[in-house]
């Protein structure tokens, strides 16, 4: 496997996405393959922080706790908006 010189994303550690993917059966993944997969998966964390923010305002919090979290990805899931 190349090795990729670009630095690791500050969300997600590679090598852990790495084995993950190898436990689930992926023996070789491409690097441009990590690389978009990185990418794609901090740009929907990054758009999603506002949402997160909207549902501790609505709670009456200055903490962002595991209950917004999963309410906002259930209102994400079903609008389908995991679109690529």
């Amino acid at each position: 496997m190349v090795k990729i010189n670009k630095k690791d994303n500050a969300l997600i550690k590679r090598i852990n996405l790495i084995s993950e993917m190898k436990r689930n059966g992926i023996g070789r993944v491409n690097p441009e393959a990590i690389l978009f997969l990185e990418e794609y998966i901090g740009k929907s964390v990054l758009n999603l922080l506002p949402a997160f923010k909207e549902e501790m305002v609505v709670h009456g919090r200055k903490t962002l706790k595991k209950e917004d979290i999963k309410s906002v990805l259930e209102k994400v899931k079903e609008k389908g908006e995991w679109e690529i």
